[in-house]
């Protein structure tokens, strides 16, 4: 497994569109490592990188928001973190189960995947919550992520994250 997973690490690295599917299949491995090295390689092919108008990047999208469903432990988070690194539309729904984890990187990104897309109104809601988050790091991205919304409760947020405890967050 350990040979595989390098092998799929470096074949990750080469910005070629042909080795793609390569890339996608090897989300089926079954060891766990395997997967991990593709979950994360994807995230190098984001967006336009992915191939002129092929369908790669939707597919990325959507494959890893499935892989969400297989996977368990650390391949969570792995797979959250490419979903945000790659703007993932096709996740908003994900975004918003996972930023309500109990695993702090399952919620940090969660969290940044919400301030990586496209804002919506729905999303105003899961980031108002996050704010508040024990964690500070969540809360940090919340507030970051909320910085592309506009409203009186948007502001409010902002107001308090200015006075936060947390240097982190109130910067």
């Amino acid at each position: 497994a350990l040979v595989r997973a390098s092998a799929v690490e470096a074949l990750s690295k080469l910005a070629r569109p042909e080795l793609h599917a390569q890339l996608l299949a090897a989300l089926e491995d079954p060891s766990a490592d395997v997967r991990r090295e593709a979950i994360v390689g994807t995230h190098r092919f984001a967006g336009s990188d992915a191939g002129p108008g092929d369908g790669t990047a939707a597919a990325f999208d959507r494959a890893l928001v499935a892989q969400l469903e297989l996977e368990a432990g650390d391949n969570v988070w792995y797979t959250l973190f490419a979903l945000q690194r790659r703007r993932a539309e096709a996740a908003r729904e994900a975004f918003h189960a996972y930023a309500r984890s109990r695993e702090p990187l399952e919620r940090l990104f969660a969290t940044r995947g919400l301030g990586r897309i496209e804002p919506r109104g729905e999303d105003v809601a899961v980031l108002l919550r996050l704010v508040r988050d024990g964690d500070e790091r969540v809360a940090a991205e919340a507030f970051v992520a909320l910085g592309r919304h506009t409203g009186a409760d948007v502001l409010a947020a902002a107001k308090r994250g200015v006075e936060h405890d947390d240097s982190h967050v109130s910067r």
